[in-house]
């Protein structure tokens, strides 16, 4: 049944969304909005699926988030004339370097259907990003974004409050498999709103400050301990390069109003916080040094890694990388601790060496770079909010993923992508507006010419 819902969707729905795009901006913008939305609600297909292994993928699965991207796909060649098309955006080399050697490390891999589900995963992924990139050529398209972000973050805030309150559950974890992923999720997205009601305009603050309180509730609910560190190191950042960027009374009061908030918000979660930090297992910290220990020894055993996708296999008898693990070797499969390494960095070196991760380093600080030289760019521009919202998410992420590899994991997969494809995006229209202006600069200069040359 699902593989008939599928070509069904594929056969019909793909042709009549992309023809009712062409006819109708609104289903247009829907398409794109489901292309955002469904990063946050997975709704897909696995073909060949092993949900029974440890791993960042599992199948060869196809979404509903991949058919809206191949929509709009399907309309950036149809105006490729209007809108030339960039075949290799920025960070492209980078990007396919990462994915060839990830491609190598297949050779040390003892099964090899997981190395090419990761394969599948990355190959979506780029799409996702240059169909991202090459769609959004105007500024229209950014203030839709906001939209976007602040209903995926309503969607998942109200889906905590029902779990909270409802379901009656501790941690709550959204739509998503695990509360670390929410948590970065959502750092993100509520970084950019805070950025948005700090640096703008408009008249609708009391609707984005609830937007906000709902992306916090998501992260203080979730009871993440690193989550919530880092998300208060995002929320002081933004407010810090906010604060540089230009200092006003809106500013002010609307932080000192987010301060009146959180204090609040601190008061009725305390109790459950503090026994969150008191009550925190041991054993998952000590579990995590075992298996970083085991991801370092693999690296180490093997120059191009022991295979894309292969950590969940390898971690466990007959092979060694778990010596210094105490457990009955009876009982392995059924260890919790013999999982999967709790950083995506030593994750990737694991699984495909210690160069790619230096490939992979390099790749999410090339974009975090250019986010960075955007905020230059955009100041005294109304979309700088973006720039610096990102900043602050993105740093966030980044250090916390020392201690979790949900960036490898789907939904986290792809919103980096969408951010890493907005960063260039950004950077696109501000050259271009700038060889806008160079031209008409130009035109009236030679206009002035002729017009003195003709008196």
């Amino acid at each position: 049944m699902k593989w008939v819902l599928f070509f069904a969707t594929l056969v019909f729905g793909v042709p009549l969304g992309y023809q009712f795009s062409l006819k109708n901006s609104k289903i247009e913008n829907i398409v794109f909005f489901l292309m955002i939305f469904f990063s946050v609600q997975k709704v897909s297909v696995n073909f060949v699926s092993m949900e029974w292994l440890r791993g960042t993928s599992k199948g060869f699965d196809v979404g509903l988030i991949d058919l809206a991207t191949f929509v709009i796909f399907l309309l950036i060649m149809k105006r490729k004339k209007k809108y030339p098309i960039k075949l290799f955006p920025q960070g492209s080399f980078l990007y396919f370097s990462f994915f060839l050697f990830s491609v190598l490390s297949i050779i040390n891999s003892v099964n090899l259907y997981m190395s090419f589900f990761e394969v599948w995963t990355m190959i979506k992924m780029y799409f996702y990003f240059w169909v991202i990139h090459n769609y959004i050529n105007d500024f229209k398209k950014l203030d839709l974004l906001i939209q976007y972000i602040g209903i995926a973050v309503i969607y998942v805030g109200l889906t905590v409050l029902q779990q909270k309150y409802i379901m009656g559950l501790w941690q709550t974890r959204g739509p998503f498999d695990h509360q670390n992923s929410m948590v970065m999720f959502v750092i993100i997205y509520s970084s950019i709103v805070l950025a948005f009601i700090l640096n703008s305009k408009f008249t609708k603050l009391p609707f984005w400050l609830i937007v906000f309180g709902l992306g916090t509730i998501s992260i203080v609910s979730s009871f993440s301990r690193a989550g919530l560190i880092f998300y208060m190191f995002s929320i002081v950042l933004i407010v810090m390069v906010s604060f540089f960027m230009g200092l006003n009374a809106q500013k002010i009061a609307i932080t000192l109003l987010l301060i009146v908030m959180g204090i609040g918000m601190v008061i009725k979660s305390i109790d459950s916080i503090l026994e969150r930090f008191q009550t925190a297992s041991k054993a998952s910290g000590e579990a995590r040094v075992l298996l970083a220990i085991a991801a370092t020894k693999m690296a180490n055993d093997k120059v191009l890694g022991i295979g894309l996708n292969n950590f969940g296999i390898k971690i466990k008898p007959p092979f060694t990388y778990n010596s210094h693990i105490d457990f009955d070797p009876e009982h392995a499969d059924q260890d919790s601790r013999l999982i999967i390494v709790e950083t995506v960095y030593l994750l990737v070196a694991a699984e495909c060496g210690w160069h790619t991760l230096i490939i992979y380093l390099m790749m999410i600080f090339y974009f975090w770079s250019i986010n960075f030289y955007n905020i230059i760019r955009y100041r005294s521009n109304k979309y700088q909010f973006y720039a610096i919202g990102i900043a602050g998410g993105l740093t966030a992420v980044y250090l916390q993923s020392a201690l979790e590899w949900v960036m490898k994991q789907p939904h986290s997969f792809y919103q980096i992508m969408f951010i890493f494809s907005l960063i260039t995006v950004m950077s696109k229209l501000h050259r271009r507006e700038k060889r806008k202006k160079r031209s008409l600069s130009i035109d009236k200069q030679t206009k002035i010419i002729t017009y003195d040359s003709l008196r």
